[in-house]
């Protein structure tokens, strides 16, 4: 997972920096070693990131997070200080055609399919995704669970074509 995460940051580098939104990234757990797929992994995760990015205002920040839960799970969390959600955003977020607050589709765009896909990649690569925020312009924060692979594979290749 901590592989994943980097590539995934490097995709985003140029956008953060013109930006100017900090990116700070904790791995707090020694042992991220799960069993999915790392390319789709890795894309789920720039578009969670690229979300955070574009939802918080120059200035901010956006922290990853990775953590044990203690019952074999490993825990990634997307922190942002952007534009929050109301419990009734926060309730149907994952739904399709959703954009919670209408304004935001007016000030970024999108369809409103991003977060429903996303849950459902992240579903098929055996995690859970839920968020939670302490209301508008409190900021927002995206977990996905996965269980934790009991040893690391023997090889890993990862890289792109060029």
């Amino acid at each position: 997972m901590h592989e994943v995460l980097r590539l995934a940051l490097q995709n985003l580098e140029s956008w953060q920096k013109s930006k100017k939104v900090g990116i700070y990234i904790h791995l707090r757990t020694r042992h991220s070693h799960i069993r999915a797929d790392p390319g789709k992994l890795e894309q789920i995760l720039s578009h969670r990131m690229g979300n955070a990015l574009k939802l918080t205002p120059a200035g901010g920040r956006v922290l990853i997070v990775t953590r044990s839960d203690g019952d074999g799970k490993l825990v990634v969390e997307v922190r942002d200080n952007g534009i929050g959600m109301s419990p009734q955003t926060l309730a149907r977020i994952f739904l399709p055609f959703e954009q919670g607050d209408p304004s935001i589709h007016s000030r970024f765009g999108g369809l409103g399919l991003g977060l429903s896909i996303a849950r459902a990649l992240m579903e098929a690569q055996g995690a859970v995704l839920d968020a939670v925020s302490d209301g508008p312009g409190r900021g927002a924060k995206f977990r996905a669970r996965f269980q934790l692979d009991g040893a690391p594979p023997q090889s890993v290749i990862m890289g792109r074509d060029l």
